[in-house]
């Protein structure tokens, strides 16, 4: 499991600081993780939408954590 941030909707100019979903979904898929768990996601996305582009991104299973939630692995 790979856990990234998709904190940015999109870039600014000259800004690399945080990531986009789809660089979060880019970077797993160059990793070769078998999934994706956004950890945190900026407050101009919807975990929901930030979850489908990243996974668009991806190729792969991909799930965006919440407060509370465990998971066995």
């Amino acid at each position: 499991m790979f856990l990234r941030e998709a904190d940015l909707d999109v870039h600014r100019e000259g800004e690399r600081v945080h990531l986009t979903p789809e660089d979060a979904g880019g970077i797993a898929r160059e990793a070769r993780v078998r999934e994706l768990l956004v950890t945190r996601v900026g407050s101009t996305l919807s975990r929901e939408s930030a979850t489908v582009r990243a996974a668009a991104a991806f190729g792969r299973s991909t799930d965006t954590a919440r407060e509370g939630d465990t998971r066995i692995i």
